[in-house]
Order: structure tokens, then C-alpha cells, then sequence
């Protein structure tokens, strides 16, 4: 294996852990990360791993590979400043010509921009690092209904991470003490009092944003193909936390009860 020239690490969440250990194990080889999707013919965009940069959550997803580009765009299709969540689209001589026998489906993922370009909307978040290379922040279309609030579970886990202590975050739905959906998170990093994380997340989401319940992890659970797995997450926390504290359980009663006029509520002021 010393022989080794090149080693190539594929997918949305690459572990510092790992690219740590195979930079020490294999000095020799270089070391790059890619990522992409199958409709852009699945690798587009590539980092070269010199060095792990304490301030990173996971290895950057990188720059666009050679014919390809990467943006992230806001909702009005604008490119995103530096250090700005917005969506990753992809364009370049990758871009299938759409999906076999969906014409809707394709008219909603394939698109000429404003620019004249011809995109992919990937769904997935990410932002723009101060070198240019762009940084993986999660699906976009996970969107979880607890007490009849809609919550893009993307959104809290963008907050989540950018706490100095959590390196990766994954939030999800999982039923509560009584039975009802409740919004509950996993985290790696450093170990927080749930208090704590939720008094700083509280600054800055609305209430109803801030999990019931988070539970710190040594690793994110993932599926065969590399996906981040909430299915999994939950279960994971399920047999962490086995019954939730009345502190947590008497506010999701309450909200859920109170579910039903929130909806009323939004009908009659379109809000």
C-alpha cells in the first residue's frame, strides 16, 4: 500500500477523523475528496486534502471539476455571499438532459438561470468558504411537521453547527413521551448540556425550531450509499434517551394541543 499515488474519498459528509488518519498513514499518496450527483454524471466537484483545518465540520466538497461549476444561489436565484447558506446548483458538460418519462420533474430540477446558463437544482445547502471552495450543509427538502409548524430540518441543523463545539448535526422527528412527533437532533463534537444548546439555539431560531431533544453522538449514522441516516439517528437516540423529562414532554402537549388553531390561524391570515 505504500506504493500508493492517489486516494480518492467520495460523498456529501467526509469525516476529519478519516482524511486525518489516512494523511498520516499514507504520506505519499494525494489525498482528494469528491462529490456530485447523479444527474450531473456523479462526481462534479473535487478537494485536494493537504492539511485538516481545526475549523472545519466535515472536508470541504470543493470546486467544481474541469467543464463543471458549482453556485449557491439564494431563493431569487442570486448568488449567495461569502458565508451565506443558499442552494447548490450544478452546470456544465455533466447535466443530464433530464429524467426518462418525467417531464414535470425535470422542468422542476433543470432550468435556464437568469445568466443565460443551464443549471441543476440539487437541493442540497451549502455556502461559500473564504478560498472559494464550497461548504456541504445538508438536503434542503427534509421538512418535518411538528405541532402543525412545517421546520426544514436543514435550517436547524445549519444553526446547529455553527455552534464552536459540534462539528456535524442531523435533526429529525421521533414521537415523544405521549405519542406525538416532537423534533429532537444528534450532534458530534464536544459534549454541551442539552440546556445549554438549546438557550443558544433559542437566540437565534424561533422557539418552535429548537428541538425537544438533542443528544450528543461519536458519530453520525449513515447509510449503505453514504447518506446521512435519520432513520437510523432516531433510533439511535431512542435507546439513548428511553423516556423524555416532563420538562420536555408538558410544552409538546401543550403546542400539540394547541396545533389545530395554529392551522385555523394561517388560513384565515394567509400567514
Amino acid at each position: 500500500l505504500q506504493t500508493l499515488r492517489t486516494i480518492m474519498l467520495s460523498g456529501d459528509w467526509i469525516a476529519l477523523t478519516l482524511a486525518q488518519k489516512i494523511l498520516n498513514d499514507f504520506p505519499q499518496a494525494k489525498l482528494f475528496s469528491l462529490g456530485g450527483a447523479t444527474e450531473a454524471s456523479i462526481w462534479s466537484n473535487f478537494y485536494p486534502v493537504t492539511k485538516i483545518d481545526p475549523a472545519w465540520k466535515s472536508i470541504p466538497y470543493g470546486f467544481g471539476l474541469s467543464g463543471q461549476q458549482l453556485h449557491v444561489l439564494d431563493t431569487h436565484g442570486r448568488p449567495c455571499p461569502v458565508g451565506v447558506t443558499g442552494e447548490i446548483h450544478i452546470e456544465g458538460f455533466g447535466l443530464a438532459e433530464g429524467y426518462l418519462n418525467d417531464a414535470e420533474k425535470t422542468q422542476a430540477s433543470f432550468f435556464i438561470h437568469d445568466s443565460g446558463r443551464r443549471l441543476y437544482r440539487t437541493g442540497d445547502l451549502g455556502r461559500v468558504m473564504p478560498d472559494g471552495a464550497i461548504e456541504f450543509l445538508g438536503r434542503k427538502d427534509f421538512q418535518l411537521k411538528i405541532r402543525g409548524h412545517r421546520i426544514e430540518a436543514g435550517d436547524v441543523e445549519t444553526n446547529l453547527i455553527r455552534h464552536p463545539e459540534i462539528d456535524q448535526a442531523l435533526v429529525f422527528a421521533m414521537p415523544s413521551a405521549d405519542r406525538h412527533p416532537m423534533l429532537a437532533a444528534c450532534h458530534t463534537g464536544r459534549p454541551i448540556p442539552a440546556t445549554d444548546l438549546k438557550a443558544w439555539l433559542g437566540e437565534r431560531l424561533p422557539r418552535y425550531m429548537v428541538p425537544d431533544l438533542i443528544v450528543r453522538v461519536e458519530t453520525l449514522p449513515l447509510s449503505a450509499n453514504g447518506k446521512r441516516d435519520r432513520k437510523a439517528a432516531a433510533a439511535i437516540v431512542a435507546a439513548t434517551k428511553t423516556v423524555v423529562s416532563d420538562e420536555t414532554a408538558a410544552p409538546a402537549t401543550i403546542a400539540h394541543d394547541l396545533a389545530p388553531l395554529a392551522d385555523l390561524w394561517a388560513n384565515v391570515t394567509g400567514r
